[in-house]
């Protein structure tokens, strides 16, 4: 799910290692988090998982925010 808002990531930024992985993540640590996905105010280049940002985790950014997630109840 993509748009509206950047998505908080719980990953640093960094550079991902060189082989094949489900579901990467960044640095182990970092000044910064990263934000993905791109929000109403960027271009549609920009909008996609794979467009990444960062920014320290205490701004105040109006175009970023995070989704929660909850888990199915058993059967």
């Amino acid at each position: 799910m993509i748009g509206n808002v950047l998505e908080w990531c719980a990953d640093f930024p960094g550079a991902y290692k060189a082989e094949d992985a489900v579901d990467p993540t960044g640095a182990a640590s970092g000044e910064t988090r990263a934000l993905r996905g791109g929000s109403w105010v960027h271009e549609a280049t920009s909008v996609r998982s794979a467009a990444r940002q960062q920014t320290v985790s205490y701004d105040e950014y109006h175009v970023a925010g995070f989704r929660l997630v909850a888990a199915a109840a058993a059967p």
